[in-house]
């Protein structure tokens, strides 16, 4: 069911070496960021698509948003599905 479409927004993304320790290479894990105007309301666990420079990939968002006065922050992860 789709709630809400349209919406500007932007994604960061940041990379950083994983800090557990493997016997094997080591991995780096990938922090996704969206950024959306505070009055959008998306809840914890939600699954979120968004298309940017014509890539439509889906999310979900993995927690409560860091809500700012003029926008908020919403980790996401890889959506590999419903558990």
């Amino acid at each position: 069911m789709v709630v809400l479409e349209g919406q500007s927004c932007r994604l960061s993304f940041s990379s950083s070496p994983n800090t557990n320790p493997t016997e094997t290479a080591a991995q780096m894990v990938q922090t996704i960021k969206l950024f959306l105007a505070p009055e959008i309301v998306v809840k914890a666990g939600s699954k979120v698509t968004v298309t940017q420079n014509n890539v439509t990939t889906e999310y979900k968002s993995s927690g409560v948003p860091a809500l700012y006065e003029t926008h908020q922050e919403i980790i996401l992860e890889l959506f590999k599905g419903w558990a």
